[in-house]
C-alpha cells in the first residue's frame, strides 16, 4: 500500500511519465535516465523559477563530486530536461533552464521578460555609446544624469577625448578616489584628457591594488614628484610600498 498525503502549500507537482520514464513498462524505463538522474531533476523542480542552477551547490548538497554531477546534469541535458542559457541579466552568466517534459522549454514569460530586457540593457549601452561618441556630454542635462551613464559604461567603452570630471568617476573599484583624482590631474593640462590614458591609467591602479599596494596616495605622490608616466608594482619605491610578503601574494 501506498499512502500520500493531501498537500495545500509546500509541494511540486511532478508529471507521472517523468518519475516512470514515459512507459507503461513496469520492467524498463523508456529513456536514458538513472536514479540519480531523476532524483535530481526532481530536486531542481522543486525550486521556483527563478532559482539559479549551480552544480557545485548541488553537489555540496548530495554530498557527490562535482565531476559525478556534471555527469548527471550532462545526462539530464542530452534527454532534453535542461538547456543551458546566457543570463545578461544576471550579470553575464551562464544558467541552466528546466523543464519537467523533455525539450519542451517554451517561449514562457519569463524567458519573454528576459529577452525584452535584454533588448533594453543593449539598446541602453548602445545610446550611451552614441553620447561618448559625440564627444560632448553637452547632450546629457545634468551631472546626475552624467553618472548614470558612466555608471552603465564601463571603461572599454569611453572613446576619444572625455571631461576630466567624467574620468575621475571611472575610478577602478576598491581604489581611492583623491589618488586617482591625482594622478588623472597630473595627465592634462586641460578639462578634458584621453580615453586611452584613463584606460592605461585604470589597468595600472588595479594592478597596483591586486598587487597589495594600500598607500596609493604616496604612490601617486613619488609616481608624480618624478613625472612617472606610468606606476608599476615592480619598480623598488613602489615595491616597498606594497611589502615583501603583500608584493608576491599580489603578483602570482
Amino acid at each position: 500500500m501506498i499512502f500520500k498525503k493531501v498537500h495545500k502549500a509546500d509541494y511540486t507537482v511532478i508529471p507521472n511519465s517523468l518519475i516512470r520514464g514515459n512507459t507503461t513498462d513496469t520492467n524498463a524505463r523508456a529513456d536514458n535516465l538513472t536514479a540519480e538522474s531523476v532524483g535530481i531533476l526532481i530536486y531542481l523542480l522543486s525550486h521556483q523559477e527563478d532559482w539559479q542552477v549551480c552544480g557545485k551547490q548541488m553537489a555540496n548538497h548530495w554530498s557527490i563530486s562535482p565531476n559525478k554531477m556534471t555527469k548527471i546534469t550532462s545526462l539530464l541535458e542530452s534527454e532534453g530536461y535542461l538547456q543551458r542559457s546566457y543570463r545578461k541579466d544576471r550579470g553575464h552568466i551562464w544558467d541552466w533552464i528546466v523543464t519537467d517534459t523533455p525539450h519542451e522549454f517554451g517561449e514562457d514569460r519569463k524567458n519573454r521578460d528576459r529577452k525584452i530586457e535584454d533588448r533594453k540593457i543593449e539598446d541602453r549601452k548602445i545610446s550611451d555609446r552614441k553620447i561618448w561618441d559625440q564627444r560632448s556630454t553637452k547632450s546629457l542635462r545634468s551631472t546626475k544624469e552624467r553618472k548614470e551613464v558612466l555608471n552603465r559604461l564601463s571603461i572599454s567603452d569611453i572613446k576619444g577625448h572625455i571631461r576630466l570630471i567624467d574620468a575621475i568617476q571611472l575610478c577602478p573599484k576598491n581604489v581611492p578616489i583623491q589618488p586617482w583624482t591625482d594622478w588623472l590631474t597630473g595627465k592634462t593640462t586641460t578639462t578634458k584628457i584621453s580615453s586611452r590614458q584613463v584606460k592605461n591609467a585604470h589597468a595600472q591602479f588595479e594592478i597596483l591594488r591586486d598587487a597589495g599596494l594600500k598607500n596609493f596616495k604616496q604612490a601617486v605622490a613619488i609616481a608624480n614628484s618624478k613625472e612617472w608616466q606610468s606606476i608599476q608594482p615592480h619598480w623598488e619605491q613602489i615595491k616597498n610600498l606594497i611589502g615583501e610578503t603583500d608584493y608576491w601574494a599580489g603578483v602570482k
